[in-house]
């Protein structure tokens, strides 16, 4: 009791600041989940992305967190197989469920290593997030809403859906088009400079640096 009576008014305000950071901090990473729910299309999300603010529920939060980890890899994911693009690992899953498994430890060096976890699994959201943005809305690239996946379906190959057109917009392939079309596109294609590198989905060639196909549309590797 001495001992609180002497150290309490200084233990009370670091306590103090140190809720307030922490309030701070899992509103800005709760946000970026909420933001990368709210770039997936609707009928791929698992989740409502304003449901990830429960996680401030004390207690409860423990639990919902394993719930909010599970269900944004699946919504990212069902997106991801959707747009037919090739998979980015587990989506963050595994560093995730570790941070959570070890906050509910937190012991000593645990303690530590959770949080460290816990940054790059915001990280690994945030860069989802930002490709999703960068790309648009799934509606943007092809017209009509799209059959949403099975549960556990893997990507599907590229390729293109109907003979002789385009994966994505439907327009004629090079060997429909006419030899008007064709020279013209040749043409614009020596214009812009050389190429380096081509898309491993549809083919089209395309300048090293570019992040997404000028043809298809899909991320450049």
């Amino acid at each position: 009791m001495n001992t609180f009576f002497w150290w309490g008014p200084f233990l009370i305000p670091f306590i103090a600041v140190g809720v307030v950071v922490w309030i701070v901090v899992g509103f800005f990473f709760l946000l970026n989940l909420r933001d990368l729910l709210l770039q997936v299309n609707p009928q791929y999300r698992a989740m409502q992305p304003n449901q990830v603010w429960l996680n401030f529920i004390p207690i409860f939060n423990i639990f919902w967190m394993f719930f909010t980890i599970v269900r944004v890899r699946d919504s990212v994911q069902r997106e991801y197989q959707a747009r037919n693009w090739a998979p980015k690992g587990d989506f963050g899953f595994g560093v995730g469920l570790a941070a959570a498994i070890l906050t509910i430890l937190n012991w000593g060096p645990l303690g530590l290593a959770g949080l460290i976890c816990w940054i790059i699994y915001w990280s690994k959201e945030a860069d989802l997030k930002n490709q999703l943005v960068q790309y648009g809305p799934y509606e943007a690239v092809v017209p009509g809403a799209p059959t949403p996946p099975t549960s556990g379906a893997s990507a599907a190959a590229p390729g293109p859906t109907q003979a002789g057109s385009n994966t994505d917009t439907g327009a004629p392939s090079p060997a429909q088009s006419s030899p008007g079309q064709q020279a013209s596109s040749a043409g614009g294609a020596a214009g812009s400079g050389a190429m380096s590198a081509s898309c491993p989905y549809c083919g089209a060639p395309y300048r090293e640096g570019v992040k997404f196909c000028s043809s298809c549309g899909r991320p450049a590797v």
